[in-house]
């Protein structure tokens, strides 16, 4: 048997069907309360997917967006866990 969450979810996903989504559907307290907000969830989702689409970049803008990442510290946060130390020392600015 699936928790509320999991029906809740399949539902505003048009996921259920026949006796299931009768079943759910009947179990919401306001049903037009429940689709009022299915109506809004539908609408933010086409919103986000419209204004977070990704652009392509070509090869040089891509390496140039991973070599200068902002907060890129991916060899430097290890070296700090293992040894104490905020960057390798092969890795300081002179």
């Amino acid at each position: 048997m699936k928790m509320f969450e999991e029906k809740w979810t399949a539902w505003l996903d048009d996921q259920l069907s026949g006796n299931e989504l009768t079943q759910f559907e009947a179990s919401l307290p306001d049903l037009e309360a429940a689709r009022a907000e299915k109506r809004e969830a539908r609408k933010l989702g086409s919103f986000l997917k419209e204004q977070l689409r990704s652009r392509k970049m070509s090869n040089e803008e891509f390496f140039s967006h991973q070599v200068h990442e902002p907060g890129q510290d991916r060899l430097g946060g290890r070296f700090r866990a293992w040894f104490g130390a905020a960057q390798p020392p092969w890795r300081c600015s002179f």
